[in-house]
């Protein structure tokens, strides 16, 4: 990632037909000199938790490294001392939070404690540091994490639903797993979010089932059920379904537009009620029900198609996903006088090309940035049919291609993704002896080597499982997250299925980038020069204990305020002065466990004073699942 510091510092220039016009105008210098004046102003983080396996049981500890990152260069960065990292289950509540902090080493390591009778079901893991709430939630780290409860080797559960439009049946039976046997539990109740739990005692039950009203749009669709059987308490998260037939599909010409007697690329992306994607096949007509071309999905929903648009004509396309529902959707309108980007990787060369009716005359130039670094800014040559970049001038990671007009607005985009083999370390691991016996000294040596044969220093987390017992995460890693989800606003869906190892899937990460967009700075608002600031909460350096003070009658003004802390037998305290409203701030730092106890004096050595403590607040729960 060297290359990736050199743009703040310097432009890099390439000349000649095959590629690049020299960015020499003050008005190129001046978009690239607001994107560093952006990036200084408002540096962003990025964080992502390595977590020692991604299924647990109840009353185990889950154990975590996060890794703290700028998000322009992904180089480890302490703008914020703390990081919070939470625990929310299916119902959106949070169950435990733990805040840290580096150690000696500048690493960021913990654990949480999950509880003996913590139910069973799908849990978020959520991490983020308070500085990074003003990019907001969107950008927050999550992954979905099994816990699973041990008394479920012994009993389990076999649901089914039925689901209405506004109604939902659901029906459980309950069988010993050893036996194959149909039981029946002492006691069974359920719950869903902000309703009462209903308890039904069994007479010789077998099978339990209810129908309760569930709006059809309802987000948090999680059902609590708890059970008694042989004195033992047995609780699980279900997620009720949505109606299986229903699915939506959007369609993204690239760049914006659909130019015209123009070739034109056209993502689409398909899904269910659910949210997720939708394997869909389908056939594109034009206003007089003729068939243009046949398309199919391509990996989660995601895919697109290739035509030719008619001025004047109308496009619709007809849908069937794995049901067998077919659905008609509209395609947008084709545009007369639209300017469109288009861009592929062929080979080892990026091709940039602009869709449009006629020859270029107006202004335009390219902009090319990746996580608000300028790559290149140049006038548009007319003269130039396309644009040509070689694959290895761009870092590994979401690259965003603009192109601007005279008064630097956008008029098309398009993303592109890239991922360079050069970027990435080779890990080389050996071990002391080629076998071992039980309890025996295992000795690991990692080595991580660069690709000029370069060992590299850095630190490295690693986690040692049972591969018979522990399945691998395939769903998120550490290079999907940096490079990949954390640069996109809202969910993708199983960002690690795009790649495979240093392997890309070129295709369905192209789909990927049609249909999602890079939004961690306002662009448009930038190449203005209306540089964002973090107003709503400055980088955590310090805790703090907060509050403010009264009098009788006002304020308590210059009171002295002192602060008593307790651990044990360890006591130490603080003093401050309050300022002209009252209010007082201790910066401290305390280990868990620590009590308190806060006192005020005015002036005039009055001890009868109010004094109310600022709650430590913390972002919205609620529908943060994965």
């Amino acid at each position: 990632m060297k290359k990736v510091l050199l743009f703040f510092c310097l432009c890099l220039f390439f000349t000649g037909a095959a590629a690049i016009a020299q960015e020499s105008t003050e008005e190129a210098d001046s978009v690239s000199v607001r994107f560093m004046q952006q990036l200084y102003v408002f540096p962003q983080e990025k964080i992502y938790l390595q977590t020692d396996k991604s299924d647990y049981l109840s009353g185990e500890q889950i154990r975590f490294r996060a890794h703290l990152v700028n998000a322009a260069d992904h180089k480890p960065v302490y703008i914020s001392r703390y990081v919070y990292v939470e625990i929310i289950n299916p119902a959106d509540d949070v169950v435990k939070r733990v805040k840290i902090r580096p150690d000696s080493t500048g690493s960021y390591h913990g654990y949480l404690n999950l509880a003996d009778d913590l139910p069973e079901g799908a849990y978020t893991l959520r991490a983020y540091t308070k500085y990074m709430r003003n990019q907001g939630e969107d950008y927050f780290f999550r992954k979905t994490v099994r816990i699973l409860n041990p008394f479920s080797l012994q009993l389990g559960t076999v649901p089914s639903f039925v689901v209405g439009k506004n109604n939902v049946q659901a029906s459980f039976r309950f069988v010993d797993v050893q036996k194959g046997d149909t039981v029946t539990p002492e006691i069974v109740s359920w719950k869903l979010k902000g309703k009462p739990v209903k308890t039904v005692t069994p007479t010789g039950k077998t099978n339990f089932q209810w129908k309760f009203q569930l709006p059809e749009k309802e987000k948090n669709r999680s059902m609590l059920i708890s059970l008694v059987y042989k004195n033992r308490k047995y609780n699980r998260y279900y997620t009720l379904p949505y109606a299986a037939d229903d699915f939506e599909v959007a369609f993204f010409p690239e760049g914006g537009y659909m130019v015209p007697a123009k070739t034109c690329q056209v993502a689409f992306k398909s899904l269910n009620t659910s949210g997720l994607g939708e394997d869909i096949s389908g056939n594109l007509y034009n206003s007089k029900g003729e068939e243009i071309v046949a398309f199919e999905s391509l990996h989660l929903g995601m895919g697109f198609f290739n035509f030719v648009p008619a001025a004047n004509e109308t496009y619709y396309a007809v849908c069937k996903n794995t049901q067998g529902v077919d659905k008609r959707f509209a395609l947008p309108a084709v545009q007369p006088g639209a300017k469109a980007l288009s861009a592929r990787f062929v080979g080892a060369k990026l091709i940039v090309a602009l869709q449009s009716e006629a020859k270029v005359q107006e202004p335009f130039s390219l902009l090319i940035h990746q996580r608000g670094q300028v790559l290149y800014h140049a006038p548009w040559n007319p003269a130039t049919e396309v644009y040509t970049f070689p694959a290895t001038f761009f870092p590994s990671g979401v690259i965003s291609i603009l192109l601007l007009d005279a008064r630097k607005q956008i008029i098309s985009e398009r993303m592109v993704f890239t991922l360079n083999e050069t970027d990435f370390p080779a890990i080389h691991t050996s071990l002391s002896k080629p076998s071992y016996t039980t309890r025996d000294h295992i000795l690991l040596k990692l080595n991580a080597e660069n690709a000029d044969s370069v060992f590299s220093a850095g630190s490295i987390a690693v986690s040692v499982t049972d591969n018979h017992t522990v399945a691998l995460d395939t769903t998120i890693d550490i290079v999907s997250t940096l490079l990949l989800s954390s640069d996109l606003k809202g969910y993708i869906e199983s960002p690690a299925s795009y790649f495979r190892g240093n392997k890309m899937n070129k295709y369905a990460l192209d789909a990927l980038m049609m249909t999602q967009g890079w939004r961690r700075y306002d662009i448009p608002a930038v190449l203005r020069g209306d540089i964002q600031t973090p107003d709503a909460f400055a980088p955590e350096v310090s805790q703090q204990i907060s509050g403010k003070a009264d009098g009788l009658f006002r304020s308590l003004k210059e009171g002295h305020i002192s602060l008593l802390a307790s651990l044990d037998s360890l006591v130490t305290t603080e003093m401050t002065q309050t300022d002209d409203k009252g209010r007082f701030t201790f910066n401290v730092e305390f280990p868990e466990g620590t009590a308190f106890t806060i006192q005020s004096l005015s002036k005039k050595g009055n001890k009868n004073n109010l004094i109310e403590v600022e709650r430590e607040s913390f972002p919205e729960s609620a529908y943060a699942g994965v």
